[in-house]
């Protein structure tokens, strides 16, 4: 597996991560989606 490939899927799974985090605690959505931005600039950056 390529470093990007596996940067590609913690990615993937801080993004779902974060989701859950939305739906479960939506007080915490003001930290989540900051780090939501930061991730989708960090996939698209490969």
């Amino acid at each position: 597996m390529t470093i990007a490939k596996s940067l590609n899927m913690i990615a993937a799974i801080a993004v779902v991560c974060a989701g859950l985090l939305a739906v479960l605690a939506p007080e915490a959505e003001t930290q989540v989606g900051p780090a939501k931005v930061a991730l989708f600039q960090l996939i698209q950056s490969d």
